[in-house]
């Protein structure tokens, strides 16, 4: 999914303030140092780790030779389960969701035997990271909508959280939380030691960068793929290109002060998704990532 924001400069103000001529070169000098880093792609592709929200998102949608090898490892792993994955679908939305407001899943995943996932890859803190795993539950739990299906019927649903944040640290064992038989989350966290060495590899390779230093021969063949093998790389980079190609001149073209605010939510993702961090928005918007975060956490309320 490209997302494309469209930030304006209201043309009718024929003269600008020192202040808001001075901010908007600010901003153009940070976006245009950004810019030029991001429009490296090898650079991007080498330094890309499976905690990269737009790099995962390819990685572990797009079929490989008609299957999705690397998704079915990652919930082998972490569920106990061997699965045939018919489906991956990257950030899906359940419009309404029945609780307010729309939920977007970062991978909504199908079995062959009806179950269904969501996959959440999360790099940076949420405090309410346990309040909105509930809520996926939920969510993913009410998409079967037909009519008198019976509560015992719904399919197995299963919300799965990735992380290198200290959500649920120190615990030995993998975070899970049961409703009834057949619904469950799942947490897994980079700073825990696992008893599960599987698990622990698994963790190790969401971070790595080199494909030659993953563990698991799943996931280091995957990457390789998109990272070293023509095919896999001609993927990566033409959806590498259309987010650079609709995010670049947009983060050039605002300055204004009333509405700088509203401007970071709307750039927060974009950086995100191409790899970036809380440091670079705020870099980008010369002020602190303490101030971003803030701005971030408000979004998410």
């Amino acid at each position: 999914m490209i997302i494309v924001f469209n930030f304006t400069y209201n043309s009718n103000c024929s003269k600008e303030s020192s202040e808001e001529e001075k901010m908007k070169k600010t901003y153009k000098k940070e976006r245009r140092s950004f810019t030029k880093e991001l429009s490296d792609f090898q650079k991007y592709s080498d330094d890309a780790t499976l905690y990269d929200d737009k790099f995962s998102e390819i990685v572990l949608s797009t079929p490989i030779n008609g299957s999705y090898k690397a998704m079915e490892e990652i919930i082998r792993i972490i569920t106990g389960t061997r699965k045939h994955v018919i489906s991956v679908k990257p950030q899906f939305t359940v419009v309404g969701a029945s609780l307010g407001s729309d939920v977007r899943f970062d991978f909504l995943v199908e079995t062959d035997d009806g179950d269904l996932y969501d996959i959440e890859i999360q790099h940076y803190e949420m405090k309410d990271l346990g309040e909105r795993l509930i809520v996926y539950n939920a969510a993913i739990t009410l998409l079967p909508k037909t009519p008198g299906l019976g509560y015992k019927n719904y399919p197995s649903t299963h919300v799965i959280c990735i992380t290198d944040t200290k959500a649920y640290q120190n615990e030995k064992d993998i975070h899970r939380e049961t409703y009834g038989e057949n619904h469950e989350i799942i947490c897994v966290t980079s700073h825990n030691k696992y008893e599960n060495k599987e698990l622990m590899d698994l963790m190790h390779d969401f971070s790595c960068k080199n494909v030659s230093d993953i563990i698991n021969p799943v996931i280091r063949d995957t990457l390789n793929y998109f990272k070293n093998e023509q095919k896999g790389v001609d993927i990566m980079k033409k959806e590498y290109d259309d987010i650079v190609a609709h995010a670049k001149p947009k983060w050039v073209e605002e300055g204004r002060k009333e509405e700088r605010e509203d401007n970071i939510k709307k750039t927060i993702p974009v950086i995100l998704q191409l790899g970036g961090t809380i440091q670079d928005v705020a870099n980008i918007f010369d002020t602190t990532p303490e101030e971003i975060q803030k701005i971030l956490d408000i979004e998410n309320n």
